[in-house]
């Protein structure tokens, strides 16, 4: 997974791209802290874990934190892949 960090309107996002198929990553965060959109403005849904929030992982995919820059960061350097259920 690839992923860059950009600021829009006071939040903090995160493009996120995979290029070899469907993945799962799973981020040790509240669900409720975060959404996922497939173009910015359209939301799927993420799945709680027992770790944190997982999100599928696919083509190019939008982030968005209501956390600091800095707390979005450490948050994406825990991120890691689990296996497709």
């Amino acid at each position: 997974m690839r992923a860059s960090i950009f600021d829009r309107s006071g939040r903090t996002f995160v493009a996120c791209l995979h290029t070899s198929g469907d993945a799962v990553a799973e981020l040790p965060l509240n669900p409720y802290k975060i959404k996922l959109h497939e173009t910015i403005g359209s939301l799927l849904p993420v799945q709680k874990s027992d770790n944190g929030t997982r999100i599928p992982v696919r083509n190019r995919l939008y982030l968005e934190f209501n956390l600091p820059r800095e707390e979005v960061i450490a948050v994406m350097e825990k991120a890691r892949m689990v296996p497709v259920q």
